[in-house]
């Protein structure tokens, strides 16, 4: 946050983070467009508005998280984006379902087997496929 500040009252300050696997992304509505994500493949984040309305439109049960849960779960699953090199994730079955989700929206696939004990069998069907 103290850094979004900085660039935003320094015109000629832009500060490149590197987030590791093991941190969060600094995700907000107003910087989303601005965050590249650097991995097996190279894109950037859309705006708020399109990939909320993908997202949305994807989810597999009537139950979808807001905007703000979904700004959340980018927040953990940034780093894991576009990644098939991933040796351990520590995130719930929601942030899965949104990595799988966006890995889809850019056209990455990933195949990864979930191991994940007591779930909404919908979700789990869902990653399965």
């Amino acid at each position: 946050e103290k850094m979004e500040f900085l660039t935003n009252h320094n015109d000629s300050l832009y500060i490149v983070l590197f987030p590791s696997n093991e941190g969060y992304l600094h995700v907000t509505k107003e910087v989303l467009e601005e965050i590249n994500i650097v991995s097996d493949y190279v894109d950037h984040f859309y705006s708020l508005e399109f990939m909320y309305d993908r997202f949305t439109n994807q989810y597999p049960i009537n139950q979808i998280p807001d905007e703000q849960e979904f700004l959340t779960s980018l927040r953990k699953i940034g780093s894991y984006l576009f990644s098939s090199d991933i040796l351990h994730m520590s995130l719930s079955v929601e942030d899965q379902v949104a990595l799988k989700i966006l890995n889809n929206l850019y056209q990455y696939e990933m195949k990864k087997k979930f191991c994940i004990g007591s779930i909404n069998p919908m979700l789990l069907k869902y990653l399965e496929e």
